[in-house]
């Protein structure tokens, strides 16, 4: 080792570069049944940190699953903004989005620096008239889809990240968010349910 040189101990993916290792866990938010329209619908939390220094990404391509049409589907990324590590589409920022022109879609998000506390973000859909019977959900497909700007992220991460698929059904009404009930996600009788279930 060079005089004053420090060392790091990971399990995986050690980082050749000064900035740090990026490290993804996911949980589904999408529930087992949704409506043929939503608006800001969580599909997938995602969860980062960075070990050995701060890791940055600055874009995520977002892959739609299931045999749901794309057309008039958009996807968008949110930010956790007041702590309690659930996704509200109200008090969580929105980073970006982008409407679907064939499987996938870049959202940019700007320049997210990622350091050794978890940040999680969340990949929520938007459309207006899916078939009912269709499924439908999304992915990040393979580690190239998250954008590093500076790290690397970290070789053992299972990919593809994805959140289960939704059934689209009939006669299931949405509704706007209600701050007073965010685990709602927008409809009367959520199936799935809003809270994560990674336990992160």
């Amino acid at each position: 080792l060079l005089p004053n040189a420090t060392t790091y101990g990971v399990n995986v993916g050690i980082s050749s570069s000064a900035a740090g290792t990026l490290y993804a866990q996911t949980a589904n938010l999408a529930p087992t049944e949704i409506a043929a329209s939503v608006s800001g619908w969580g599909f997938l939390k995602l969860g980062l940190w960075s070990e050995g220094g701060s890791s940055q990404i600055g874009s995520v391509q977002v892959t739609l699953t299931g045999d749901a049409p794309s057309a008039g589907v958009s996807a968008s990324v949110y930010k956790e903004n007041n702590g309690n590590a659930s996704f509200e589409p109200g008090p969580d920022i929105q980073l970006g989005d982008q409407y679907f022109n064939g499987p996938a879609v870049q959202v940019e998000l700007g320049t997210q620096t990622i350091t050794g506390t978890t940040q999680y973000f969340y990949i929520a859909l938007d459309y207006a008239a899916i078939p009912p019977g269709r499924q439908i959900g999304v992915s990040i497909a393979d580690p190239s889809h998250l954008r590093m700007i500076s790290g690397s992220l970290d070789g053992s991460a299972a990919f593809p990240l994805a959140s289960n698929l939704s059934l689209v059904r009939t006669g299931m009404a949405a509704r706007p968010y209600d701050p007073n009930r965010p685990y709602d996600q927008n409809y009367p009788v959520p199936t799935g349910g809003a809270s994560p279930n990674g336990g992160f």
